[in-house]
């Protein structure tokens, strides 16, 4: 679509000038009138104009210093400069003016005018195009840097809270459940969970993490999610249109299941005195046009919106609310994680998002997600929350020495056999060399010298039939769904409850 640009036409001869708009009105072109100079630069301080057609005899000034003015009050407003006493010399003048795209002699040429006036317009377009670009290219250059950053400090941060998970375990197996510190652990285990929440955000920001993808029904998920999500919210009225026969999406649920609920967050935060809101999923198709601006593949997708009527974004805040750290809220309110993580999340799983705001007229966010050619995955029934033993052979994997401390007194307090190595290389001669007892490994995805994938490569060699459970603070770039394509069992991200682990260890023993 072609930008109608804002046209002011600066003439004192009213009938021309009139008829002028009504011509250019006729194209769908806003059009407003000022009859001398000083009135036209009036308005230009009052309102920004693409255009202005300014006739160079005027009563009190030069067309020439009325172009002036408007072009140093809005230095991207260009000008043509309209005679009916045309000379050489008046031209030259004209021209050499900053701003002044073309010197038009009356009567006017009305088919010049008006291709003139779009193929500014087509300009314009072009030009804003570029400028959206360029914008989205250095958000997303930011952002993978950042992203980067914080994938690795979210990595390390796990591997902290591992330690505290499993030495708080440790402690709890070994006191009676009336000792007057036995909640206090309890407590602490509780709040490794907040913080393994905070660090799946930054992993989600930073495209990372993501391991369990299945095929899966949109409007299920989002239906669960906003109905978790709405038992203590009050003051809310819902509006959704799911489409049936929705085509399956392939994510990890978890991550999605926490885009919903950011979303979901946000648009109550915008009406804390209550209001609408509005949910709708739909399959789409996309051409290259549409999908172009967000680096993305044209296709098939599973388009989903939410809409609220709340307070709505500033436009000079609209370009910054993907940025990680950013938030409105003010101080102790927010971390300004949560639409980073989304942006991240969306973007990791080949899909893009896009918003539409108006200050005081609510918020859309529409998310688009690759359709699968997959059936839905259903679940398994779930589990028991006790935790499971066994007698077998595990040989744990892992370069942080405090982390295979841990397991190997957990694992023993199960009644496990426990073997260790810590790193790649110490693990392929473990291997080789117990290979007939060893009954499972735990494997540690990044390590400095031989890491968990190809570690997982040499020992399937030693032995087709090794079974593993890959564990690890983050996937990089999709290595988790790679080796476990590859054909390792299952995948546990850090930090875990040892509860978590005793039932990954008999799963993957057990089948």
């Amino acid at each position: 679509m072609v930008i109608k640009p804002q046209i002011i036409i600066v003439d004192d001869e009213k009938n021309l000038a009139r008829n002028l708009r009504d011509i250019m009105s006729e194209e769908g072109y806003p059009v407003d009138l000022a009859h001398d100079g000083k009135t036209g630069i009036n308005m230009c301080q009052e309102k920004t104009f693409d255009l202005a057609l300014i006739d160079i005899k005027l009563p009190d000034m030069t067309g020439n210093d009325v172009a002036k003015k408007i072009v140093e009050l809005s230095p991207d407003t260009e000008c043509i400069l309209i005679t009916g006493y045309a000379s050489l010399e008046s031209a030259v003048d004209a021209v050499n003016l900053n701003g002044v795209i073309a010197y038009e002699i009356k009567p006017l040429d009305m088919d010049r005018m008006m291709t003139l006036i779009r193929e500014m317009g087509r300009r314009r377009q072009l030009e804003e195009e570029r400028r959206r670009l360029e914008v989205r290219l250095e958000q997303t250059r930011r952002m993978e840097t950042i992203g980067t950053l914080a994938g690795g400090i979210a990595h390390e941060f796990n591997n902290l809270l591992m330690g505290i998970e499993g030495n708080a375990y440790l402690i709890r197996e070994q006191v009676d459940p009336n000792h007057p510190y036995y909640h206090e652990l309890y407590n602490i285990e509780e709040n490794v969970k907040k913080g393994a929440e905070l660090t799946r955000q930054l992993l989600g920001f930073a495209g990372v993490g993501k391991y369990d993808v299945r095929p899966t029904d949109l409007n299920k998920l989002v239906k669960k999610n906003f109905q978790m999500f709405c038992r203590t919210k009050r003051g809310l009225k819902v509006y959704a249109e799911y489409q049936e026969d929705i085509s399956a999406v392939d994510v990890d649920r978890g991550q999605i299941n926490q885009v919903f609920l950011n979303l979901f967050t946000n648009a109550f935060q915008a009406m804390p005195a209550g209001g609408d809101l509005y949910i709708e999923t739909r399959n789409v198709t996309l051409n290259d046009e549409y999908v172009k601006p967000f680096d993305a593949e044209p296709g098939d997708y599973v388009f989903i919106s939410i809409t609220d009527t709340g307070a709505g974004i500033e436009d000079a805040l609209q370009q910054r609310i993907f940025d990680p750290f950013f938030t409105t809220r003010g101080i102790g309110r927010g971390i300004g994680l949560g639409l980073a993580s989304v942006y991240g999340i969306i973007k990791n799983h080949r899909g893009f998002i896009d918003f539409y705001s108006k200050k005081g007229e609510g918020t859309t966010f529409n998310i688009y997600l690759p359709a699968s050619d997959k059936e839905e995955f259903t679940e398994g029934r779930r589990q028991s929350g006790e935790i499971l033993r066994g007698a077998e052979t595990i040989l744990i994997v892992d370069d942080e020495e405090m982390i295979i401390e841990i397991y190997t007194e957990a694992l023993k307090s199960m009644g496990y056999q426990v073997l260790s190595a810590s790193s790649g290389e110490k693990a392929i001669k473990v291997y080789k060399e117990n290979k007939d007892r060893i009954d499972m490994v735990i494997l540690d995805m990044i390590m400095p010298d031989v890491g968990g994938g190809e570690v997982f490569d040499t020992m399937k060699k030693i032995n087709s039939d090794v079974k593993a459970l890959l564990s690890s603070g983050y996937s990089i770039d999709g290595q988790a769904g790679e080796i476990l394509e590859r054909g390792c069992n299952a995948f546990l991200q850090k930090p875990f409850s040892m509860k978590e682990l005793s039932r990954k260890i008999r799963e993957v023993l057990d089948n």
